[in-house]
């Protein structure tokens, strides 16, 4: 297990490819760990397609972005995207935005969102450190997904995971951080949460959508 002194956390979404372009792009002929900044490449012209421009993933090869550099004209196509195939604005259809938070330390992301995430995932962080449970507890990231415990002054996280808590061993452990520097890391990322989410709502009361402050719940949250 590895401490961690110097880290950051931020909140990201997910740009995909598929929701942005019709074209059929070759693929880069190996895996994204292997070829990222090809897979960088594709992901920036699909984006392009669908008229985000200007835009930068947390590293080569990630379809992750940090909310706070998404641009006002490239969030007002993110939302259009996501409101095409919605023409009464029915909260119940829209998908919540893809993405989550991230850990990383020296610029270099060790916990991203996986498979299946979304933005609102940030409360399971804040259930971990509210948590009075002794033991593991599971982290929602997607999945493969993590746990965390709290332990002395510190929190730990294992490595992805696809298991249950019992199934735990000492080698899944993997980083340990100061707990109350981690809290005061974890708020400013949900301040920026909150912050996007405003901005979102801007968006669409410009849109003069009567329900958008549903609309704008849905892209966050979800609905139910």
């Amino acid at each position: 297990m590895k401490h961690i002194d110097k880290f950051q956390i931020y909140p990201v979404i997910e740009l995909n490819v598929s929701d942005f372009s019709d074209k059929k792009y070759p693929y880069p002929k190996e895996s994204s760990k292997e070829l990222p900044y090809e897979w960088n490449a594709y992901w920036l012209k699909g984006l392009n397609d669908g008229g985000i421009k200007h835009i930068e993933s947390i590293e080569p090869g990630s379809r992750l972005v940090r909310i706070s550099k998404v641009s006002t004209s490239n969030l007002e196509k993110i939302i259009n995207t996501n409101l095409k195939d919605n023409p009464e604005y029915d909260p119940e259809d829209i998908h919540p935005l893809e993405g989550g938070i991230v850990i990383a330390t020296e610029n270099k992301p060790i916990i991203t969102p996986q498979c299946c995430s979304g933005i609102r995932d940030y409360k399971e962080w804040l259930d971990l450190l509210k948590s009075e449970e002794e033991g593991w507890v599971e982290v929602w990231v997607g999945h493969p997904w993590i746990f965390g415990r709290k332990k002395d002054q510190n929190i730990e996280l294992t490595d992805f995971l696809e298991k249950n808590a019992e199934q735990l061993i000492q080698k899944d452990v993997k980083y340990s951080f100061d707990i109350a520097l981690f809290q005061k890391k974890l708020e400013r990322a949900v301040r920026e949460i909150h912050s996007f989410k405003n901005q979102i709502d801007t968006i669409l009361t410009k849109k003069c959508i009567k329900n958008h402050h549903l609309i704008t719940e849905a892209f966050i949250y979800g609905v139910g």
